[in-house]
């Protein structure tokens, strides 16, 4: 099970720098995918495959482990 986890967070963590990637070709890369707002510098240093503002973050978090989702 642990290896099957770190497995999987890892595949993840490739798809994120994946679209990280396609971000920069396009030319959304350090936007945020909902709200199209920058993001903070800051946030980008600490994540660089950074998908969301940190309240889109947070809300895509809550909506990934709430029941039925």
């Amino acid at each position: 099970e642990k290896d099957l986890s770190l497995l999987e967070s890892t595949d993840e963590q490739l798809r994120d720098v994946d679209r990280a990637f396609a971000r920069m070709e396009d030319g959304s890369y350090g936007t945020c995918e909902v709200c199209g707002q920058p993001l903070d510098d800051e946030r980008l240093r600490a994540r660089p495959a950074a998908r969301f503002c940190v309240e889109h973050q947070r809300e895509a978090e809550r909506n990934a482990f709430s029941p039925g989702a």
